[in-house]
């Protein structure tokens, strides 16, 4: 079982909230042999505090070439944790520390890492907090269309707090729910880059793991 791998995932989905790509998908697209000796391999840099140049990094990390958005995802996330294991060894010398620590240190990288394009609950709170400002209803009607179960949703508070309470809740939904709810949103709004690449993770991971 690779542990610091597992423990860095966790560490992200910590720090960038519900909707990342959980550590038991990651390490379901490692199932062959060959695979996992990439797994194995990654493991070992994470616990030596190795910072790979992006050409290593990308060869290590390989996917089915149809996941686009979460290998985007994932190889922005592993470059920035591969640069703070290198840089805060005494703090992350154990996987239990570096799940511990590492989303406080990641939280210090969260205006690069979005400028990157990794997406985080902050960055989706914000941007569906600005969309529906002036019409929080319309939200609701869009997201229980799409399935959401808008009951759970406070219907009378800030945008700002119905965003936060609605992405908090889809993490208790299927993937296929998940990934039509967010759908939905980035079929309403065009050109909203952190919905489009949310919508197209979820689709990944579901029609991935959809026999």
């Amino acid at each position: 079982m690779p542990n610091y791998l597992k423990a860095t995932l966790k560490a992200v989905k910590t720090f960038a909230g519900p909707l990342a790509a959980p550590a038991e998908f990651v390490l379901s697209l490692y199932e062959d042999e060959e695979a996992q000796k990439q797994v194995d391999e990654l493991d070992k840099v994470i616990a030596q505090r190795q910072e790979l140049s992006p050409d290593v990094l990308e060869h290590l990390i390989q996917t089915r070439s149809e996941l686009t958005q979460f290998r985007e995802q994932f190889l922005i996330g592993m470059k920035v944790c591969l640069s703070i294991l290198a840089r805060h060894r005494d703090q992350l010398s154990s996987p239990e520390a570096i799940e511990q620590n590492m989303p406080h240190f990641l939280a210090d990288e969260r205006e690069a890492l979005e400028e990157q394009g990794f997406i985080t609950k902050q960055l989706l709170s914000k941007d569906i907090s600005r969309l529906y400002a002036s019409d929080p209803n319309l939200f609701i009607a869009i997201v229980s269309d799409a399935g959401f179960p808008v009951q759970t949703l406070p219907n009378r508070d800030a945008m700002k707090v119905i965003a936060s309470r609605f992405l908090d809740r889809c993490e208790g939904l299927e993937l296929k729910q998940q990934s039509r709810i967010f759908t939905e949103l980035s079929d309403e709004n065009p050109g909203v880059e952190s919905l489009r690449k949310v919508s197209g993770l979820l689709r990944e991971m579901y029609l991935y793991q959809t026999p």
